[in-house]
Order: C-alpha cells, then sequence, then structure tokens
C-alpha cells in the first residue's frame, strides 16, 4: 500500500517540519501520528499544538524545535 504525502496545508502552516525531515530529525510516520492526536484531542476539546504533542512524544526535543524555528525566520 503507498503511503500518502504530508498534506502541503500542513506542510505550509510548518515549514520547519520540511528542515526536521531533511535533516532525519522527524519522518512521515512521526507527523501523522502527531496529526493523529492532534485530531483525538481536539475532539475532546483539549488544545495542544502539533509541535507540542511532537516534543511531548519525544520525536523531536524543545532544544531542537527551537533552533528549526529560529532558522526559519527571516533574515
Amino acid at each position: 500500500m503507498a503511503s500518502t504525502p504530508i498534506p502541503a496545508s500542513v506542510l505550509e502552516q510548518h515549514p520547519h517540519w520540511v528542515l526536521a525531515i531533511k535533516r532525519g530529525l522527524l519522518n512521515k510516520q512521526q507527523i501523522d501520528e502527531a496529526l493523529a492526536v492532534h485530531q483525538s484531542v481536539a475532539k475532546l476539546g483539549v488544545k495542544k499544538t502539533l509541535d507540542e504533542i511532537l516534543v511531548q512524544k519525544k520525536y523531536i526535543t524543545p532544544e531542537q524545535l527551537r533552533q528549526l524555528m529560529e532558522e526559519m525566520k527571516p533574515a
């Protein structure tokens, strides 16, 4: 079964994930899992960002996330 790509709209909202994937810090499966958790907790009224979920699941460290976000800032 072919793997579906991460929706472009999601990557547009989280361009730092593209950089994280290129560097091997995250993979599609981890992002898919975070998206599923995000949808599940949202149905329960819990507001968590996808980045918070990735950190909570220990897929990426807070420091790695901070560095990626810093690199994505316009010069």
